[in-house]
């Protein structure tokens, strides 16, 4: 006989860096990643100071290639469990410096 335990549905997610990352304009890139533990597997979307960015991002990491000024801004992450009606939001501010040492934020 097969015993199927039934796990109730959650989502947790922390930043493994953060609130604040500091970049410099002209970095090649820089990672803004997050832990998610959930049950099941949630629906993701990556929000730059309110605004949809483009689904084409990595799960649980928001890679920004060849960093400059206008990569400043807050990221927000939002998990979603349409069936549970669970929905979590993380946000993080990304401060990028200028080369003269000048600091950019929004």
């Amino acid at each position: 006989m097969v015993k199927e335990v039934l796990k109730k549905p959650f989502i947790n997610v922390e930043w493994k860096k953060g609130p604040v990352i500091e970049a410099t304009a002209g970095d090649d890139v820089v990672k803004l990643p997050v832990k998610v533990v959930a049950y099941p597997q949630p629906e993701f979307q990556w929000f730059k100071d309110g605004r949809l960015i483009s689904s084409r991002q990595a799960q649980y990491s928001m890679l920004i290639k060849d960093v400059a000024e206008h990569n400043a801004g807050t990221y927000t992450l939002v998990l979603r469990n349409g069936l549970a009606g669970l929905e979590k939001h993380i946000s993080l501010q990304l401060v990028v410096n200028g080369k003269t040492g000048v600091t950019y934020e929004v």
